[in-house]
């Protein structure tokens, strides 16, 4: 499910449970104020994908936010694909307020998916 959002837009994600310096990388103070502003922003593509609200920008930058039936919610992931010195790269920020259990796990799934569109990109 999430691999297919991950596949079909590519871009950034954010994680953290603290407030600090994970909060300034994403330039907003919580969850909710990112949700508000990024689906505002001038040719923000915004598409909802078995919950998620993904929200695609230029400069193949991609936020993703949890639904509210997620345990990790609310999480906001910010990703940013690139190529550099020939190899795909994906930048991946993450930020989550929920509890640090349901947090990690949520990393823990990104990290696997960035795997996992590193290795198909560098297939095509």
């Amino acid at each position: 499910m999430i691999y297919r959002i991950i596949l079909i837009a590519m871009g950034l994600i954010l994680s953290s449970n603290a407030q600090s310096e994970e909060t300034k990388s994403i330039g907003y103070p919580n969850v909710k104020a990112a949700l508000e502003a990024v689906t505002k922003k001038k040719n923000a593509q915004i598409s909802k994908q078995d919950g998620w609200t993904v929200v695609a920008l230029p400069n193949e930058i991609q936020w993703t936010f949890t639904p509210n039936s997620h345990e990790a919610h609310p999480s906001a992931a910010k990703r940013r694909l690139y190529k550099k010195d020939g190899a795909w790269r994906v930048e991946t920020l993450m930020y989550c307020e929920a509890s640090k259990k349901s947090c990690d796990s949520l990393r823990t799934d990104f990290n696997k998916l960035d795997d996992s569109l590193k290795k198909y990109l560098s297939k095509q």
